[in-house]
């Protein structure tokens, strides 16, 4: 089913994070449930700040069988020398394989006139798993173009991409869909992959005591829309704020949004564009794919 085909492994789990924040044992526990559950396939790495790795490594249940992490990091190279030597620690305490799946970085406000310096630091990090870099909510467009770009254009052996935050717990949280747009196309320009995060509980927009509500469904399919030449910001925006299912069609082998139709071979290629999103819920994605008549078989056709 091309829906599985989009979404397959790209709902990492952030249970330690709000409106969730569940304590180390009962996220991990929660992430685990769902590992050998029927949405198994749905859901991707356990997302965690490479700072509590200690919590994590106490836990029995860590030490019986392989999975992913993604870590969490601030931008500065004092706090990547310190992620290096806690993932180290971890690594060697805990007796199963372990794959870093992303690291995560949030930069400093004064970074923004010039990220380079910055983003040299991200050597100190073990691995070649992509770095997501954020920036602030108060960068302005031409501040954030400069990051994409010195993403875009930065030696070095791992993959660098950019991290949108999409929600939050306050309405003060919640980005513009212009801005969403703005920065979809960027990434679109500079051949730039995606992690998203934060409030995307939902496969599709709507509305939550009275706030608007982005949904992953319309962010990814906008990630793939934006790297169209015929799609403009007046018809992406109207994909990001699109909150009625019967705007969508999930047919076999493809993907429908009113004119625009993504097949099977695009969605599933769409882990190169979107890497996956971050939710501190699974039980909601799946409740509502079920309910919109979306989820796919138990296996892929």
């Amino acid at each position: 089913m091309a829906l599985r085909s989009l979404l397959e492994g790209r709902l990492d789990y952030a249970g330690l994070f709000p409106p969730a924040a569940l304590g180390m044992a009962e996220a991990w526990r929660t992430f685990e449930r769902h590992r050998g559950s029927e949405e198994s396939w749905l859901t991707g790495s356990f997302v965690c700040p490479v700072g509590r790795l200690h919590e994590l490594a106490l836990l029995p249940t860590t030490h019986a069988a392989h999975f992913a992490l993604s870590l969490l990091v601030g931008g500065t190279a004092r706090e990547m020398e310190e992620a290096e030597a806690a993932w180290e620690s971890f690594r060697q305490g805990v007796a199963t394989t372990v794959e870093i799946r992303a690291w995560e970085l949030r930069l400093p406000r004064e970074s923004a006139a010039d990220p380079s310096p910055w983003l040299d630091g991200q050597c100190l990090l073990p691995g070649l798993a992509p770095r997501f870099w954020e920036a602030g909510a108060d960068w302005t467009l031409a501040e954030r173009d400069n990051l994409a770009f010195a993403l875009a254009h930065h030696p070095g052996p791992a993959a660098m991409g950019l991290k949108l935050r999409c929600g939050g717990v306050s309405a003060e949280e919640l980005p513009s869909v212009e801005r969403l747009c703005q920065d979809l196309f960027l990434a679109a320009r500079h051949a730039l992959p995606l992690k998203l995060t934060a409030g995307l509980h939902h496969p599709l927009r709507h509305q939550r005591d009275g706030r608007p509500m982005h949904g992953f469904l319309n962010l990814y399919l906008a990630a793939l829309a934006a790297r169209l030449p015929h799609v403009d910001e007046a018809q992406l925006k109207a994909l990001l704020e699109e909150e009625k299912a019967s705007a969508f069609a999930v047919e076999g082998q493809r993907v429908r949004w009113r004119d625009l139709v993504w097949d099977a071979a695009v969605l599933g290629g769409a882990s190169a564009w979107v890497t996956g999103h971050g939710s501190c819920s699974v039980d909601e994605p799946v409740e509502d794919l079920k309910a919109l008549g979306w989820w796919p078989a138990s296996t892929a056709s």
